[in-house]
């Protein structure tokens, strides 16, 4: 099949398939959920390839339209990050003997006789975009979660960070705000807020999203992962407090931690147990807000430490519905309520 011709076949390649996808789709849902909570020994992949490869051959062509945009985020191409396409194919190669994935892998693999990777790039991303399925397994959000991945896997791939990808991803997160209650893209929008808040993109600053963006990337040359472990030892992932954060009271739970500048701790749980909020000295995993108290601390507008805001990260990481929100946010709220009563 030519460079283009899945484009004009995939209504067919879809419609042929659709019914033994939607077959299968439950029983794949109820195996991978079985699988999360340990109740499945997945002993080789082939064993339920049929069950989990739409699921599959959708989020790799998801994760390739993101890698693809980090790539060419900043228009140019390196090899280090061509390599990552390479890997890609490797990856994905249990999935290659099917279209569209077959003819992307043959695609990106003819890369190494041709010069005009440039160009290569921005054919290879027209054809991903244009690439849709008639019987989606994911929904929207989803894909585009899959796709803001593949772009921090685009932008680490060479093992470097530049100012022109920064603002490039900066872009993309402003015009797909739809997806500001979903991580990661709420966390890596405040990041990213936080750092470009002076203008300057330091050094420092650059390591902090290395070590962020690390956690969505299969870096496949491993002299830029041992060069990028390295880097980032030192840095601490740490919790970013949510800008303009939609805070509900009534039935909530909430939890502090830091030491709190307007009022004592003990003194802010009783004003949210007036409201008809639900107060505790410790996490689980049905609180909504980890408020971080600000006294003391000159960054204390973003950033945030400690053990239960580590925790908090994991919960959300792990898909609870938790927001860290500074003091001052939730201060502003309470007087905002009080104002309107």
């Amino acid at each position: 099949m030519g460079f283009f011709d899945f484009l004009f076949g995939k209504k067919k390649i879809a419609k042929s398939n659709q019914n033994s996808y939607s077959q299968k789709q439950q029983s794949a849902s109820e195996m991978m959920a079985e699988a999360m909570a340990g109740g499945v020994n997945f002993k080789s992949h082939n064993d339920y390839s049929g069950y989990t490869e739409k699921s599959e051959t959708e989020k790799a062509i998801n994760t390739l339209r993101g890698i693809l945009k980090g790539i060419d985020i900043d228009n140019e191409v390196n090899q280090e990050e061509l390599q990552e396409l390479f890997n890609w194919c490797s990856i994905n190669k249990h999935l290659s003997r099917r279209e569209p994935i077959k003819d992307f892998c043959i695609n990106i693999q003819s890369v190494r006789n041709r010069g005009d990777t440039n160009e290569l790039i921005k054919d290879l991303s027209w054809a991903v975009e244009n690439y849709s399925d008639d019987n989606p397994y994911y929904k929207d959000f989803t894909v585009d979660i899959q796709i803001l991945q593949g772009i921090c896997h685009g932008i680490l791939a060479d093992g470097k960070i530049n100012n022109e990808e920064v603002l490039g991803l900066q872009k993309w997160l402003d015009n797909n705000s739809q997806l500001e209650d979903y991580y990661p893209y709420y966390e890596l929008r405040e990041i990213i807020y936080e750092v470009l808040r002076d203008g300057v993109i330091d050094e420092n600053e650059k390591l902090i999203l290395k070590a962020h963006f690390k956690q969505f990337s299969n870096i496949a040359i491993k002299e830029n992962i041992d060069s990028l472990n390295k880097e980032i030892s030192g840095i601490k992932i740490k919790g970013y407090c949510a800008l303009n954060p939609q805070i509900y009271i009534d039935g909530r739970k909430f939890c502090a931690t830091g030491d709190f500048s307007r009022k004592s701790k003990e003194e802010f749980y009783s004003i949210i147990d007036d409201l008809g909020g639900v107060t505790a000295n410790h996490m689980t995993n049905t609180t909504n807000y980890l408020i971080v108290g600000g006294k003391g601390s000159a960054a204390w507008c973003f950033s945030c430490y400690g053990r239960k805001v580590e925790r908090a990260i994991s919960m959300r990481n792990r898909g609870f519905d938790i927001q860290i929100v500074t003091e001052e946010d939730i201060w502003n709220f309470i007087d905002n309520q009080k104002a309107i009563n």
